[in-house]
């Protein structure tokens, strides 16, 4: 479960009185009635058919919005006390559909549910409290609810922040393994490259990202820390401001979240894991979305493809081919800039370089 502007704007829909219910857009402009009133101009208008898609969860609210919520919270939730709050059937009743989404929202940092928490046990413990109190911490709530909501990033930010970066730019041949690697993909979802140290299994895996670009909306991308485990590699990218000082378990848990909401046109590579008992691998076995992992471990057991030497000798000779070319062109920009020639150093193992 994921707290979203499109789950609490379709559960305020839906606790609204039969006779008096609102379309999407309707609705809309009436709980951002001081914001589209006040802090737009023609150019940052809200169309209907946005307004669609951000019902639909198919779109984020606009940044600028984002920083309404923020900025001006208070008058979000005048605005929601004065048009939405006395159209509810059971206000009540809506107000604990969105807590319990976000009780089960394990994205959401502890402090941030338990602040929640408190403002639904006044809620629903205000036996004696005023209407017009009532109705104004009900509407806080809401509008607190949709700020966390908005600024929290979608599956896709992650994905464009962290994309698999490309092939270095003498990567060629290996075309036998980029094949057997779609076919796991394709049968298992997920495969592991596997073999020696400075073989290029994380090359092999940015090629077929390269080469398969058009089949994936997405790419993700999770280097693999030396020394450290799995939950820590994925832990350590920097998601969301507002985890930074969250524990560990927190940051996993959300960053998890998000993996698990993507589906087959998200190509995630795990890069260089060096446990093969890593307690989080099963889990991110199971992912929907399309999964590569390098590592230097054996797994036999498990779809696999092995990378080895290249041995076929036409590949090896365009790969010397490339850097005589880069040579060449080398000497020649020295020559023309009157400064030394500096020798261009093959690769160590430039016969394994994918």
């Amino acid at each position: 479960m994921m707290l979203t502007p499109a789950f609490i704007l379709r559960t305020i829909q839906a606790n609204f009185r039969q006779d008096e219910l609102l379309h999407q857009i309707d609705l809309f402009d009436a709980i951002f009635k001081t914001y589209l009133s006040s802090h737009t101009d023609g150019k940052n208008a809200i169309e209907g058919t946005h307004v669609s898609k951000i019902f639909n969860d198919n779109v984020k609210l606009p940044q600028k919005m984002i920083l309404y919520c923020k900025d001006y919270n208070d008058e979000l939730a005048a605005d929601l006390q004065k048009s939405i709050i006395p159209h509810l059937f059971n206000a009540d009743a809506c107000i604990e559909t969105i807590y319990n989404e976000i009780k089960n929202d394990t994205g959401l940092p502890a402090d941030m549910t338990a602040s929640f928490g408190d403002m639904y046990s006044k809620i629903k413990n205000s036996k004696n409290v005023p209407n017009d109190i009532l109705d104004h911490q009900r509407a806080v709530f809401l509008a607190q609810a949709m700020h966390e909501a908005g600024a929290r990033p979608r599956n896709d930010d992650w994905a464009n922040r962290y994309c698999i970066p490309k092939p270095c730019c003498y990567f060629m041949g290996r075309k036998a393994e980029l094949n057997k690697i779609k076919t796991c993909i394709a049968e298992f979802g997920t495969v592991f490259l596997t073999g020696c140290q400075s073989i290029g299994k994380s090359e092999v895996a940015k090629a077929y990202a390269d080469n398969n670009r058009n089949n994936y909306a997405h790419t993700v991308y999770v280097p693999c820390i030396p020394g450290k485990s799995l939950k820590q590699s994925i832990a350590a990218l920097p998601l969301t401001p507002y985890l930074a000082n969250q524990s560990l378990s927190q940051r996993v848990k959300a960053h998890m979240q998000l993996l698990k909401g993507m589906n087959e046109d998200t190509l995630l590579l795990i890069d260089n894991l060096e446990n093969r008992e890593d307690p989080l691998l099963p889990e991110l076995q199971q992912l929907t979305c399309h999964v590569i992992i390098t590592t230097r471990c054996i797994f036999n057991d498990d779809p696999h493809v092995e990378i080895t030497e290249m041995e076929k000798m036409s590949d090896l000779i365009e790969l010397v081919k490339f850097f005589s070319r880069r040579r060449t062109n080398t000497c020649q920009m020295s020559k023309q800039s009157s400064m030394p020639f500096t020798s261009i150093r093959m690769p160590w193992n430039w016969q394994h370089v994918c």
